[in-house]
């Protein structure tokens, strides 16, 4: 049971993404890593994601009856979206002043929804 709701919540997740990705692509007219997406393009993306990402950790957290892996990767999950929450904020508020994010600021935003990502397909 626990096994089937794993996979089913692992499904969901590649949906949203590919949904986000491709609706992305859509808007740009192509495929873009987000290593090659605008700053807006980046902002937009990393927020769906963590918004997505912290609506699971909620779900999974209250559905209770965890394993002791799924405790495990769950507090990997809330520690990398805690880690996550001012760099995006950051990163977010630059663009919506129409600043332009650092090259740093850019690779640990993708740094961490990288972290997020791999954690959830684990």
């Amino acid at each position: 049971m626990k096994k089937q709701h794993r996979i089913t919540s692992l499904l969901a997740v590649l949906i949203i993404l590919m949904v986000v990705f491709f609706t992305g692509c859509a808007s740009t007219g192509g495929v873009q890593s987000p290593a090659k997406m605008t700053p807006m393009q980046l902002s937009t993306w990393a927020n769906n994601i963590y918004i997505y990402q912290f609506d699971s950790y909620v779900a999974e957290v209250r559905a209770g009856s965890l394993t002791k892996d799924q405790v495990k990767i769950l507090n990997i999950k809330k520690k990398i979206l805690i880690e996550l929450k001012p760099a995006l904020r950051l990163y977010s508020l630059y663009v919506d002043e129409g600043k332009a994010p650092t090259a740093d600021m850019h690779l640990e935003l993708i740094s961490l929804i990288d972290r997020l990502l791999l954690e959830v397909i684990k």
